[in-house]
Order: structure tokens, then C-alpha cells, then sequence
């Protein structure tokens, strides 16, 4: 059996640096300091990576290299996105073909972002998040193919695979009815970049409540700018000058959620004995003592890595005509932020 080729993990982890951090060395292009550097040269050397290929960013004979856009406006984000990227990088390695990391940001242009990918020299795009109709359909007639993750605004132009926003919105609204909650608010983003994202998760969970007969007031939908703490704390605070104020709240994601229960902590409120939270995710680290505990629809992020690079793989391969667009299910996690009660 063939001994299995060392990766960006696999540097990260003897290095004690982050993903990022070694393609970021190898590229030169990121503010990367020399021991660093050197450190993740050294690993790399040590455990047999072709570091030579991903140094120059000329494609490798085998293959040849394949990129990642990476937000680094996303960057609370990266556990999120880490096992997405692992599993990219490990089939890809597996396949002949290397990873390379392109960070980007919002302040750049879709000219600057081609022309970093233009210049890395790769074969194939995957996009964390970010989509630009324009820049993609360039790179699709210039030869390069594009894979979306993590975001479904064009799925009918672009390859693309997610998690199934909708579904998950569903199932939770429908656990917190189940739970006995029939006054359900809905806390979401004032602005948010994935409009598919925010559309299918309230029309998941409008679903919910239609389907259970339930009313819903358009005076429970709540969006939050996360910057202007002083507008959601009074936003957040009026939800509960209501006559009937809710007994739940589904939140875009369970990073808005630690803004919202601190507001509600400040209000005196209790999670779940006042008040039970629930929404998607798993964004944070939940195995940091100081994250509260919150009930979400967990993405697993490592799939949508898997069948991202399957698709890829296949289009290099078969160059298929039709564009593919896979829906990942999202699983409820229950981490005692909901309880039931009693009306």
C-alpha cells in the first residue's frame, strides 16, 4: 500500500501554525515572518512535502495546482471553513494535483482578485463564499473551472455545493414547535453578502410555522447590524416590550447568536429558562470553555469539502456539460439552549 502523501494539515499541525499560514509561506505572498518561515520549510522537508511545487506555483506534472479563494473578511470563520479545506487538499493530493490558498478580501476588485489567480498559475478555482458572476464566467471560458462552497447566489450559472439552508431552517423551527414554543422570533444580518443564504432560511422557517398553523407577526423579524451594539441591544430589547413576548428565537447563525444572548443577559434574561435559542452553524468553537452552550443545525463542512472536490475532479476529467449543484443536510446538535415548556 502506498504510503499516503504529507499535506497542508499535516505541516500545520508539526508546525503549530494554521492552514493559511503554510500555503501563505509557500506562495511568499503573505506578511508571513522568516522563523515562521522557516519552520514550516523545515516540517515540510522533513515529512517528504513537494514543497518545491506550491514555492513557484507552477503546476505539478501530475496534476497541476488548484486554487481556493479565501475571505480574510471571513476570518471568524476559519474553524468553520478548516475541515473543508483539509478534506479538499487531502483528495487532491491523493488525485496529483497541489492547493494553493488565495486570500482575498472585500477592499479588492474582481479585477485584483483575477489577476491574483492569473498570476498563481492554476488550473481550477474553489471559492469559500465568495462569487462574482462576472469574474467566474471569464474563468469558465478561459478554461478554468469554478466550484462554489458554502454559497448557492448563482447555482444556476456555477458549480456549486452547500449546505441546505432551507431544510435546516425547517427542522429547527420545527423542534422548537414541537418543544411547545408557539411565539418564535427570528433574528438575522441588517446587511448580509449571501442573499440565498438569508432567503432560504426564512422561508425554512416560515415553512415550519405555516405548516403548524401557526401566525407569525412581521413585527418578531429582527435584523441586527453586528457593529451598532447600542441599535440590537434596543432592537432586541423592544422584542420583549411586546404584550407577548417570545418564548424562542431562531438566529441566522450561532455567531449573530452570542450577540443576541449577551443583549438578552444584559436584559436579566435567561437562556433557556426565559428564553430558548436555537440556529445554524456550528461557526464557533464549542470546545472553548468560554463559548456558551447554543442549540444548532450542524454543517458538516468536511462533506462539502468531499463532494467539492469529487466535482471538480470529474470536471477536469469528463468536462461536463451541465452544471451540478449539491445540497448538504444540516443535523440538529442539541446543547441544551432549548427547552420545552407549557402554554
Amino acid at each position: 500500500m502506498d504510503k499516503k502523501k504529507p499535506t497542508y494539515k499535516d505541516i500545520a499541525r508539526e508546525a503549530g501554525v494554521s492552514m493559511s499560514t503554510v500555503s501563505l509561506s509557500f506562495s511568499g505572498k503573505g506578511r508571513i515572518s522568516p522563523e515562521v518561515r522557516d519552520r514550516v520549510f523545515a516540517v515540510a522537508e522533513r515529512i517528504g512535502y513537494r514543497r518545491q511545487v506550491l514555492h513557484s506555483a507552477e503546476p505539478a506534472r501530475t496534476g497541476g495546482c488548484i486554487g481556493i479563494l479565501l475571505h480574510l473578511d471571513y476570518e471568524y470563520l476559519w474553524d468553520f471553513f478548516q475541515p473543508t479545506i483539509a478534506e479538499i487538499e487531502s483528495i487532491l493530493s491523493q488525485a496529483g494535483y497541489e492547493l494553493l490558498i488565495i486570500p482575498i478580501s472585500f477592499a479588492m476588485t474582481a479585477e485584483r482578485v483575477k489577476a491574483k489567480i492569473c498570476a498563481s498559475r492554476i488550473v481550477a478555482v474553489f471559492s469559500l463564499h465568495y462569487a462574482d458572476k462576472g469574474l467566474f464566467d471569464d474563468l469558465e471560458r478561459s478554461g478554468v473551472p469554478v466550484i462554489i462552497l458554502h454559497n448557492c447566489d448563482f447555482q444556476d450559472r456555477f458549480f456549486s455545493v452547500a449546505f441546505d439552508d432551507l431544510q435546516g431552517a425547517y427542522e429547527a423551527t420545527s423542534y422548537l414547535i414541537k418543544l411547545g414554543h408557539r411565539r418564535i422570533a427570528y433574528v438575522e444580518y441588517v446587511h448580509q453578502n449571501l442573499f440565498a443564504i438569508k432567503n432560504d432560511r426564512f422561508f425554512g422557517f416560515k415553512k415550519a410555522i405555516d405548516e403548524f398553523n401557526l401566525s407569525f407577526d412581521e413585527g418578531m423579524r429582527v435584523a441586527i447590524d453586528y457593529k451598532n451594539l447600542e441599535e440590537a441591544n434596543q432592537k432586541l430589547a423592544a422584542l420583549f416590550r411586546k404584550k407577548e413576548t417570545p418564548t424562542a428565537i431562531f438566529i441566522h447563525d450561532d455567531y449573530l447568536a452570542l450577540r443576541v444572548i449577551d443583549a438578552l443577559t444584559g436584559m436579566g434574561l435567561r437562556i433557556p429558562t426565559d428564553v430558548s435559542i436555537i440556529a445554524p452553524g456550528d461557526v464557533l468553537v464549542y470546545t472553548e470553555p468560554h463559548v456558551p452552550r447554543i442549540t444548532t443545525m450542524k454543517i458538516n463542512t468536511a462533506w462539502i469539502g468531499k463532494l467539492a472536490t469529487e466535482m471538480m475532479l470529474n470536471r477536469l476529467r469528463n468536462r461536463p456539460d451541465d452544471i451540478h449543484v449539491l445540497r448538504v443536510k444540516e443535523q440538529l446538535v442539541d446543547r441544551g439552549s432549548c427547552r420545552a415548556i407549557e402554554e
